[in-house]
């Protein structure tokens, strides 16, 4: 599994959810034996961020997918280049 399908089943999740998640928050996971940091939260009370880090010694990789929630309540799904065009990470 790489950081972008975990990331897909981390959101799934979260939509599928018939009990609130936890969004602040960081821990530790552990993706095909790498280490990074994980991060959900949300933003502006639409938008919902599922990423992953890595921080190496000359740089960070961030992977991220996210939820931005309509009026309706229907969510609409982010890649990580329309989130990067966000300012996020």
């Amino acid at each position: 599994m790489d950081e972008y399908e975990y990331l897909g089943k981390l959101r799934d999740a979260y939509i599928n959810s018939k009990t609130p998640v936890t969004l602040h928050g960081d821990s530790e996971v552990v993706i095909n034996g790498k280490s990074y940091k994980q991060s959900i939260w949300q933003d502006t009370g639409q938008l919902v961020v599922f990423q992953v880090s890595k921080q190496g010694f000359l740089s960070s990789n961030y992977f991220c997918l996210g939820l931005n929630f309509s009026s309706n309540g229907k969510p609409k799904m982010l890649s990580n280049e329309q989130l990067w065009e966000m300012g996020i990470p």
